[in-house]
């Protein structure tokens, strides 16, 4: 990947749309499904998966149409792979901090997020253990490791999918997850009646729960005054945001949960978690994002395509002009 190679990252809903398009399933899609398997092919432009477009293209309990999506995914993937959005929060902190302290950073975030492989689309890589201790040769544990991280591999896990049993139970677990964080939601908003209120009530309980517990161990290794640096960014409300924008992936996930709690009339989804998880690091990482109607709305009105510079859509068909520039 070179630095004029544009990132796109698509929502599932819209490789579907594609795939749909160059298997001729799909009228509108057709051509725009071919550019961008040109301008994925001339490593024009590279349309990373995630471990939400596995998630999801496993789940589909339709055969022809799971083969026929993943087929169309690795073929414009080529294995490009986005991390998990969690996997990311640690190392955007410390840079965060020291970037506020003047310092260089620890990181190169950008050609940390994007690579090849299923250990970058998993945010963990595998190691091989045998079964009766002995260890495997290097050769042949680097060749095995390599398959792998194949596209071929990825698109072999894909293509097979997961058993209905194994479907519903997955589905029922995140009806579940929604169903608890709903009356979260609905707790704090007895709470906290006025809307920036409760903003602030979000913002701080992440904050505190989500990014303390990893910044103040960080700070203790490389701040003389932990305390000191903790009060100088604390100090006021502009302060804090600026501070918290630094890192990007975290303050991402909460302006766009603040959103989605703010929609009054809507219950929390169960997909919404996969989709906030998704967005939250393709935002400030990615060129251009493509995503549903929604999240789209709760992007622009956030403010964070601009903080981000990212070019945020509705639907892949709006992609061509930005292909072809």
């Amino acid at each position: 990947m070179t630095n004029a190679t544009k990132v796109v990252y698509l929502d599932t809903k819209d490789w579907i749309e594609l795939a749909r398009g160059y298997y001729e399933k799909s009228q509108g899609f057709q051509k725009i499904a071919q550019i961008v398997v040109d301008k994925s092919g001339a490593g024009q432009a590279i349309f990373p998966l995630s471990i939400i477009h596995f998630s999801e293209t496993v789940r589909n309990l339709n055969p022809a149409r799971r083969r026929r999506l993943a087929e169309y995914m690795i073929l414009v993937s080529h294995g490009w792979a986005i991390l998990p959005a969690p996997t990311i929060i640690s190392p955007e902190i410390e840079n965060a901090c020291l970037e506020y302290m003047g310092l260089p950073p620890r990181y190169t975030l950008e050609n940390f997020v994007f690579k090849k492989g299923i250990s970058q689309l998993m945010g963990a890589r595998g190691t091989l253990v045998a079964k009766n201790g002995t260890k495997v040769p290097p050769e042949l544990e680097r060749q095995i490791l390599d398959k792998i991280e194949s596209a071929d591999t990825l698109l072999w896990f894909m293509r097979r999918g997961l058993s209905s049993s194994h479907v519903i139970k997955g589905l029922k677990a995140a009806e579940d997850e929604a169903k608890k964080l709903e009356q979260i939601r609905q707790s704090f908003q007895s709470k906290f009646k006025d809307n920036d209120l409760l903003r602030r009530a979000i913002l701080g309980d992440y904050l505190v729960y989500s990014i303390g517990p990893k910044l103040m161990p960080f700070l203790a290794s490389v701040h003389p005054n932990p305390k000191q640096f903790i009060y100088s960014v604390y100090k006021d409300r502009a302060e804090i945001i600026r501070f918290f924008q630094s890192m990007p992936t975290s303050y991402c996930n909460v302006q766009l949960t603040i959103f989605r709690d703010m929609q009054a009339m809507r219950k929390i989804q169960a997909n919404d978690l996969h989709d906030i998880m998704g967005l939250s690091i393709a935002i400030p990482y990615s060129d251009v994002v493509v995503t549903e109607r929604m999240w789209h709305t709760a992007i622009k009105q956030t403010g964070l395509d601009k903080l981000y510079k990212t070019n945020v859509l509705k639907s892949a068909k709006d992609l061509t002009p930005i292909l072809d520039s």
